[in-house]
């Protein structure tokens, strides 16, 4: 018995086709087609979900099963994108200045 692979997905649904059963998420390289089973869960915006609820420009995350050469849904979030940190920047760590012994910075200074 082959040993199946389980592993996280995230990415946009680019493509929703209802007869075949099957999202397409935008890829770098090229689209990738999952593939809804028997057994897959979609939750949208937080709540319990269908196939048919799940649309074009939703972003999604879960995991899949590698079956063959299919990538089969076991759990799917859509929803929407999550909102990118911008012009964040992490607090400047304080530098420690010494000073020699005995003498403190303004001392030095006012000599």
């Amino acid at each position: 018995m082959a040993k199946s692979k389980i592993y996280p997905f995230h990415g946009t649904v680019a493509a929703v086709d209802k007869k075949a059963l099957t999202i397409t998420l935008q890829g770098k390289e090229k689209p990738r087609v999952i593939t809804i089973g028997s057994k897959s869960l979609i939750e949208k915006d937080g709540k319990p979900a269908t196939f048919g609820q799940v649309a074009v420009g939703d972003y999604a995350k879960g995991r899949v099963e590698k079956e063959g050469d299919k990538e089969v849904l076991l759990k799917g979030l859509f929803g929407p994108a999550p909102e990118k940190k911008t012009g964040e920047a992490k607090p400047a760590k304080k530098s420690k200045a010494t000073a020699a012994p005995g003498t403190t910075p303004a001392a030095t200074e006012a000599k």
